[in-house]
């Protein structure tokens, strides 16, 4: 599975749900299957807001009670939910060849093994309010903006994110806000100008492929009109492997520095973080 296919998959499946006759109450969609990897379409369905009117079932092999906690056996083994086709000890054989392709195949939520973490639990630090400094070393920081852009304000479409974050001279990391939505160009270039007003950061990085080539000429027209932005264009890497290299350059920095983040406003980040396998696919991360 690649993530082309699953972006192809899951582009079709977002055309589908305008085609129902809405006056009929029997017409329904139906989406069935198993999870093939973080971010392909079922687990789009799953968390984006614009299937939210879908009712959503997930089955594990576990069996699991009805606060969605485990069945366990005497002995403190979880109890299969079918035992009929598989024993707890042919599930646990299973699961020792890929620890990561079980928790998409058997168990619907994917869920790597510490080994296949791209991101550790321990990579991530808390800190509890922002204070204009680095919360590790009490250092000056440089404020940065990113921008990941999405062109469709479709319930569907992916979001578009401003992530705010901090370096300190050492080199940890702090996130400090990860605003997103789905906004028009115009309508994104208005927050980037609010977010300038409000974190002053040293720069907005753009990335400067396909369409968003278009944001750096709406920048420039809006620079004259108001004041320039400290845009940096950015070219990323789009080769094959050019994600993964990226995430895993990512996942180095944050083994070796640590990455501060706020429990409660940051915990979306980081569940998505800790869910990248080295053997998976990164799905739409």
């Amino acid at each position: 599975v690649t993530l082309e296919t699953m972006q192809k998959t899951i582009s079709r499946m977002d055309t589908l749900e305008p085609l129902l006759n809405h006056t009929n109450k029997r017409s329904h969609i139906i989406i069935e299957g198993t999870v093939w990897a973080l971010g392909d379409p079922y687990c789009y369905v799953l968390a984006n807001p614009g299937y939210s009117d879908f009712k959503k079932i997930v089955y594990s092999c576990w069996a699991k009670d009805p606060k969605g906690e485990y069945i366990l056996t005497e002995d403190g083994k979880r109890t299969p939910m079918w035992p009929v086709l598989h024993t707890t000890e042919n599930l646990e054989r299973i699961r020792s060849k890929n620890s990561y392709m079980f928790s998409c195949y058997y168990e619907n939520d994917p869920q790597p093994s510490d080994e296949d973490r791209l991101f550790l639990p321990s990579y991530f630090k808390h800190y509890d309010a922002w204070e204009g400094k680095c919360p590790a070393c009490g250092g000056e920081v440089e404020i940065r903006v990113t921008a990941d852009l999405a062109i469709s304000q479709a319930k569907t479409a992916d979001y578009t994110a401003l992530p705010v974050s901090a370096v300190c001279a050492q080199g940890h990391l702090t996130v400090l806000d990860i605003p997103r939505g789905r906004w028009t160009p115009y309508e994104t270039v208005e927050k980037l100008y609010e977010w300038d007003a409000v974190w002053k950061p040293s720069f907005i990085g753009v990335e400067s492929v396909a369409w968003q080539k278009a944001m750096m000429y709406i920048l420039a027209e809006e620079a004259k009109k108001r004041y320039p932005l400290p845009v940096w264009e950015m070219t990323p890497d789009n080769s094959p492997n050019g994600k993964l290299r990226r995430i895993s350059m990512l996942s180095s920095y944050a083994a070796s520095r640590g990455v501060w983040v706020r429990p409660g406003d940051h915990d979306v980040l980081v569940d998505e973080a800790l869910r990248m396998s080295r053997r998976g696919s990164l799905g739409g991360h």
